[in-house]
């Protein structure tokens, strides 16, 4: 029965990490078109750059978790 809640936890938790990865990388590819429109000295430009620096980031560090989750699931159990 722990092994197979585990296994149901684990293929729940992978499709939300994808789940999170694919509504990252679409919120990148929107913050860089919306950034391509603007001009280039507008205060919101830059702010979107700042913005989009900070997604990137964020979609690295969360990408790198899944592949970590992925190579070692039980690490969610254990807690290493």
């Amino acid at each position: 029965l722990t092994d197979q809640l585990s296994n149901d936890t684990l293929v729940n938790l992978s499709s939300t990490l994808s789940q999170g990865e694919r509504s990252l990388s679409e919120l990148e590819a929107t913050l860089s078109l919306a950034q391509q429109r603007l001009e280039p000295g507008d205060p919101i430009s830059r702010e979107l750059r700042t913005t989009l620096q900070e997604v990137s980031a964020s979609a690295a560090a969360f990408r790198a978790l899944m592949r970590f989750i992925e190579e070692n699931p039980e690490s969610l159990l254990r807690g290493r």
